[in-house]
């Protein structure tokens, strides 16, 4: 593997050789291969004059005992498994073929454009108020990481960049083991399973990267997304005026999903997970 101390790469992916990850100081490289014991199945390629310190696999699990690179590591492999999970599709209720997928940085204008577009009831059922969330929480919301933040995209099939709504878990810090539940869904694609969707693949997920219980605060009037987790035996108790609070454990929680599907999204968080217990370790 090699640390990049100076100048920069870019990672290539196969067969069409396009750019799929760019490489600075501090970047790795290789680093995947070693993790996952698979062969390696990208070329990268230097854009400048560059220079690295690079090690084998005992150099790497030495470096792995220390907790600071351990957890960079993990971080990493995380963004960069994610770039590769390949699409999942299955067919909507309506007979459409939708796919999901993780959010990417390349993401962030389409996410805007929606955010933009989606009614005030939508905004205050997800950020319990008809405004606009600020900049500031909008740039967390994008910055996912894939183990303290894990965010799914769904769309339709003939358009992967037009998302019709997005679920994800945040890392509860007070409660390790636990994560925060969020899902919305635009209002257009509203009432057609999508939200149910959405929720067992982020509990899918969690599940696969070592999390083990699922909390969600949802406004009381929010029917819709109440009706799905009473499904997963919720048991609603008061948080603030007009919010609710639950705590479920996640393997009830994937349950909401056919088994088949759940299946293809344990695969596809995989390696996520392998990195994910490298960075929480």
């Amino acid at each position: 593997f090699l640390v990049v101390v100076n100048g920069e790469a870019v990672v290539l992916g196969h067969p069409d050789l396009n750019t799929i990850a760019a490489v600075g100081p501090y970047g790795l490289v290789g680093e995947l291969g070693l993790l996952t014991r698979r062969p390696r199945s990208h070329d990268v390629v230097a854009t400048t004059h560059l220079h690295a310190l690079h090690g084998d696999i005992d150099t790497f699990t030495t470096a792995l005992d220390h907790d600071p690179v351990r957890t960079h590591f993990g971080q990493v492999a995380a963004r960069r498994m994610a770039e590769a999970v390949s699409p999942i599709t299955w067919t909507a209720k309506d007979g459409s073929d939708i796919i999901l997928r993780p959010l990417l940085p390349r993401d962030r204008d389409a996410y805007l454009r929606a955010l933009g577009q989606v009614s005030t009831d939508t905004l205050r059922s997800r950020f319990f108020t008809p405004v606009q969330p600020s900049q500031k929480v909008i740039d967390h919301l994008l910055d996912v990481d894939f183990v303290t933040q894990f965010a799914w995209i769904v769309a339709r099939a003939e358009t992967p960049d037009v998302g019709l709504g997005i679920g994800r878990f945040i890392a509860d810090q007070e409660h390790p083991g636990r994560v925060e539940l969020a899902v919305t869904v635009l209002d257009g694609a509203q009432g057609t399973g999508l939200g149910t969707t959405l929720v067992g693949a982020v509990a899918t997920a969690a599940y696969a990267m070592g999390y083990r219980e699922l909390s969600a605060y949802v406004l009381s009037t929010n029917r819709p997304m109440r009706a799905i987790l009473d499904k997963c035996g919720a048991h609603w108790k008061h948080f603030e005026p007009g919010v609710v609070e639950t705590v479920v454990p996640l393997g009830d929680v994937t349950a909401a999903l056919t088994t088949e599907l759940t299946a293809e999204l344990a695969q596809a968080t995989k390696g996520l997970a392998i990195a994910a217990s490298l960075a929480l370790s």
